[in-house]
This record gives C-alpha cells, sequence and structure tokens, in this order.
C-alpha cells in the first residue's frame, strides 16, 4: 500500500514541525521552572517550616 496524499516538501514538514516546537516551548519552561523550585532546598525547607 502506498500513500495517497501529496507529497510533503521538506520545508513544509520544517516549518509544521518549527511551529509545533514553538507551541510547546513555553509550556516546557513553566514545567522546567515548577522542577527547578521544587527541587531547591530554600523552597523545601519553607514547606518544612510551615508545616511544624
Amino acid at each position: 500500500m502506498t500513500a495517497t496524499g501529496p507529497p510533503v516538501s521538506t520545508g513544509t514538514a520544517l516549518a509544521s514541525a518549527r511551529r509545533i516546537i514553538v507551541g510547546l516551548a513555553p509550556g516546557a519552561l513553566l514545567l522546567l521552572g515548577a522542577v527547578a523550585l521544587l527541587g531547591s532546598g530554600s523552597f523545601l525547607e519553607a514547606l518544612r517550616s510551615s508545616r511544624s
């Protein structure tokens, strides 16, 4: 079986991939920041002191 759709040019595929990456980048940066914040020692110490 072969694909029946039109052939995708490399430029179109690259532009599509770039749009996907640009769309996901802000969320990835927020997630990375949240992980860094939760992993920092001072934040964990503040949580421990607030629970006691």
